[in-house]
């Protein structure tokens, strides 16, 4: 809910139209739980994708991983692995902290994709 009544105003709705009873505030709390839920979901859906992905890959947090990404070396320590599915494949995405020119574990933060078409 994007513009969300105060709480306040709700509750004087409530009592005006409905007397003891608070169907508006009941639908609110109802709202607000599947809210949380849903957020619930999602999260455990991305760590089923995540884990999902590393299998897959063959890989996990604290891996290191090179590959050539846009014609540059790119050696990353991994972070994280996401996995985005599609009508057409699937992009693996690896997260992780870029290591510098001279071999040592910098501070910037770099993302690898993997795409995989699929044929129909």
């Amino acid at each position: 809910m994007e513009r969300e009544i105060p709480d306040q105003k709700l509750a004087l709705a409530d009592k005006i139209w409905f007397g003891k009873e608070s169907p508006f505030r009941a639908a609110r709390e109802a709202w607000r739980h599947l809210q949380d839920e849903l957020e619930q979901w999602e999260k455990e859906l991305e760590a089923e994708r995540s884990a999902l992905a590393q299998s897959i890959l063959g890989i996990g947090v604290g891996d290191i991983v090179a590959a050539e990404n846009s014609g540059r070396f790119l050696r990353l320590s991994v972070n994280d692995v996401s996995l985005v599915p599609s009508e057409n494949g699937a992009t693996f995405v690896v997260y992780g902290i870029r290591f510098r020119k001279d071999g040592t574990l910098g501070k910037q933060r770099d993302t690898l994709y993997l795409r995989f078409e699929g044929g129909r």
